[in-house]
Formats: structure tokens, C-alpha cells, sequence
């Protein structure tokens, strides 16, 4: 019976809560009734304003891969990469002139690359070349293209391959240069001892370059960036002696992936021969000039700014709630992604007032998806998050960038056209789901 009665109490009081809802004026004040219920609304004509423009907040130092290489795509015009590297000492050696030098051989881990690898229309000529500058701890902010060290202008190798690497029996694929047999002479002039802490006195670190000369001549379409893993133990500078005229040779070597090192890649891009197109809309600060197409290119290239004008305009009836917010964004097709291969995924950010990149918030969210869906030949990016922000006025920026993934455009050559927002068929949108908050 006690429980009877706990139960007709607790129908009684909420009788009683949805009476105290009632106004006199308004016996239905307050309760959303049948007609009036909560429903999705979906938009895709939001209007999205959309510019390319240079990257210039890319940092370049600290990387794991170190970029070689020279290719001219028939988009994007010519594309060089070269590498600064230093070296940390494994051992502690003691000089000696009577020892006899062998030869000094500079071997890199290969780690995939991208465009024309192949044996004939990739060939390429590196060049490495002394610094005569110590590369010193990054500043704040670290290392960027714009950066550059003093070097002895006369190499101390020039080697020409193909950008395919194999294996040589137990050693994984790696590139292998002999070196000036003269550089090796220094570590054999006295009895100084030879470790980390004085390998600065003999070897300050290299940097290596594909020949401005060989990368002149490359035809639209030739040419390639070449990947290696600097921070592998492969990946190293050895000197070999002898001890004597008969014994066998030792190696002293000395290593690019200790974490003391310092690894700057600096790219360049020459677009004196890219695509007319292309240059218009780099030239069009302002999206005056009508084009059906947008651009994408890592190592410091161009990204794609996106600017929403009218966004607030969902507010004018009262305020929503995003259920989902997805930009869709389709390939042009008529890429060549052969050579070219599209990335696996693309990223949006902000930039702040001091030049920082802030990524989105959504991308911490389990339902964030940038993935390529080789099906429908498009990406989907679902920035919910980030549209509710702006719309809640949270002191965020109404404007922001699709582009590579930001962690890996330094250390991928990706390129990419996508359809803008003019295309006929296919645009560039943002579909929009959300509901409107009713008044009580």
C-alpha cells in the first residue's frame, strides 16, 4: 500500500509540474505540441566564397624524411626540393695519420617518392655540397624554406640515378654516393679524439641538391620527388680506413638520425610555365575571376581559403542546432593520377592574427571523416563543430583552409585539383543539416 501511494504521489506532482506551465493567456504556453515538433532541416546552398593562395606558415625543420628532388608538372610548373642535414658521432675515435683511407660513402634510406620515377624520364643528378656554417637550434617558430646555410660551392659529389631503389642483399633499398675521397682526410691528420661533442669541428653537415642544370631540362611531366628517411640508422655518413696496408677496413660512422641532428627540407616552386588557369586563380586574391576549379600542393605551395558571408543568416528566424555540417569536395578527373596520386585524406584549420595554425575541434570527435572515396571521386570534410562555433559567436574565425594533412606537408608532395564552388555539375558545398530551436 505504501508503494501504491508513493506512486499516485509522483503522477500527482507531475500533473502539477505541467499545470505550472500554463499561463492563463496560454493554457499551451510552454509545451511543444503535435504540429510543432522538432524537425531536421538540410540546406546545400550556403554560399561558400573560395581563394587559393601560398602557403607560408610551413615549418620545414625537424622532419624524419628529407626531400630530393625536381619534377615540372603541366599544372603546377617546376617543383625542386633539396635538404640541409648535420651529423651526431657514434663512437669516440682517436685520430691517427698513420691510418689510410679507404673511402667515404653517404648512404640514404630510400622511402617512396612521388611523380615520374621511372628509369629514363626520372633520372636525376644530385649534388651534395659542405656547409661551412653550424646549423644551430631552431628559433622559435624553427626553420623554414625561406632559411639557408653557407656551403663550400664546390660539391663533393655529384651522382646521377634513377629514383628506384632495390635492396642489396641484407641492406633495405637505399641510395649509396661516394664522396670525395679527400673530404675523409681530416679525420686522419692527428691524435684528437673525434666524438659528439668536437664532430663540429670536422663535419658541420651537407646539403643536398638536384643539379639546377638537369632540372632545366625536364619536360612537362618528367621529373620526380624522391623520399628518404633521414631518421633511420641506415641513413649515415661512413668513413672507412685501414690501420695498416694489409687489414681489413673499419668504417667510423657517423649517423643522421640522432635527435640532436637538425633535418630542414626547403622547397621551391617555379610557376612561370604552370597552367594559365592555375595562374589566374593565384592571381585573384579577390574570387572576381570565374573558375571551375581549385587547387591543392604540399612543400609549401598553395592551400584553398574558404569564406562563409552569409552563414549568420540561419539565425535571422532564431537560433539552430548543427546536427551536421559536411563539406563535400569532388576531384577534377581529368588529372593525371598516375603520376600524381591523390592524398588519403585532406584537413581544415584557421590561422590566427600571429600566423599559428589552429586545427578544428571536430577532428577530435569520432564522427570526423576526410577521407577519399575513390567511388564517388570526392573527400567530405565534417567540421559540425566548427559551424555551430561560428554561429554561437564563440570568437572564432569566420573563414578557414582546406589543405593537406598539416603534419605531412613537409614530408609529402601531393598536389591536387578539386572542383570550386562554380562548377556545372559537380561543386564544391556544404551540406548543412540542423534544427531550429523553437520559442516558447
Amino acid at each position: 500500500m505504501r508503494r501504491l501511494n508513493i506512486l499516485w504521489i509522483g503522477v500527482l506532482a507531475g500533473f502539477m509540474a505541467l499545470v505550472s506551465c500554463t499561463s492563463d493567456d496560454d493554457p499551451n504556453s510552454g509545451i511543444i505540441g503535435a504540429t510543432d515538433s522538432l524537425q531536421l532541416i538540410f540546406s546545400d546552398t550556403t554560399t561558400l566564397v573560395t581563394y587559393i593562395e601560398r602557403d607560408d606558415t610551413l615549418r620545414t625543420d625537424g622532419t624524419d624524411r628529407g626531400i630530393l628532388g625536381t619534377y615540372n608538372d603541366p599544372i603546377f610548373g617546376q617543383t625542386t626540393s633539396s635538404f640541409y642535414s648535420t651529423f651526431t658521432s657514434s663512437q669516440s675515435f682517436i685520430s691517427n695519420s698513420s691510418y689510410i683511407l679507404d673511402s667515404v660513402i653517404l648512404t640514404l634510406k630510400a622511402d617512396g617518392g612521388y611523380g615520374d620515377l621511372s628509369k629514363f624520364t626520372g633520372y636525376q643528378v644530385l649534388q651534395v655540397f659542405e656547409l661551412t656554417e653550424d646549423i644551430l637550434t631552431p628559433p622559435t617558430g624553427g626553420y623554414n624554406s625561406t632559411d639557408s646555410f653557407a656551403c663550400n660551392p664546390i660539391p663533393i659529389a655529384t651522382y646521377g640515378f634513377a629514383p628506384q631503389f632495390f635492396p642489396m642483399g641484407t641492406e633495405p633499398a637505399a641510395i649509396r654516393i661516394k664522396i670525395n675521397p679527400s673530404f675523409g682526410d681530416r679525420f686522419f691528420q692527428g691524435n684528437d679524439t673525434i666524438n659528439a661533442s668536437t664532430l663540429k669541428d670536422y663535419l658541420k653537415g651537407i646539403y643536398v641538391r638536384i643539379d639546377p642544370a638537369v632540372a632545366s631540362m625536364q619536360s612537362p611531366g618528367q621529373g620526380g620527388i624522391v623520399y628518404f628517411k633521414l631518421n633511420s640508422d641506415i641513413s649515415c655518413l661512413k668513413v672507412y680506413y685501414r690501420i695498416c696496408p694489409g687489414c681489413p677496413s673499419t668504417p667510423l660512422k657517423f649517423p643522421m638520425s640522432s635527435s640532436s641532428n637538425q633535418r630542414i627540407n626547403i622547397f621551391r616552386h617555379n610557376y612561370a610555365n604552370a597552367d594559365p588557369a592555375f595562374m589566374n586563380k593565384l592571381a585573384d586574391p579577390t574570387d572576381t575571376i570565374s573558375s571551375d576549379k581549385l587547387y591543392l600542393q604540399a612543400l609549401e605551395g598553395v592551400r584553398i581559403k574558404v569564406k562563409m558571408p552569409y552563414l549568420t543568416s540561419y539565425l535571422d528566424s532564431g537560433k539552430i542546432i548543427i546536427n551536421r555540417a559536411e563539406f563535400v569536395l569532388p576531384i577534377d578527373p581529368g588529372q593525371d593520377f598516375n603520376l600524381y596520386a591523390e592524398p588519403a585524406n585532406l584537413m581544415a584549420y584557421t590561422i590566427n592574427s600571429v600566423g599559428q595554425i589552429r586545427i578544428m575541434d571536430d577532428i577530435y570527435y569520432v564522427y570526423y571523416d576526410s577521407y577519399y572515396n575513390p567511388i564517388t571521386q570526392e573527400y567530405k570534410i565534417v567540421l559540425t563543430q566548427y559551424i555551430q562555433q561560428v554561429l554561437n559567436n564563440e570568437n572564432i574565425a569566420n573563414e578557414f583552409y582546406f589543405d593537406l594533412p598539416v603534419l605531412s606537408k613537409n614530408t609529402d608532395a601531393y598536389r591536387l585539383i578539386l572542383n570550386s564552388t562554380e562548377h556545372a555539375t559537380r561543386p564544391m558545398k556544404l551540406n548543412l543539416t540542423y534544427t531550429r530551436i523553437p520559442t516558447l
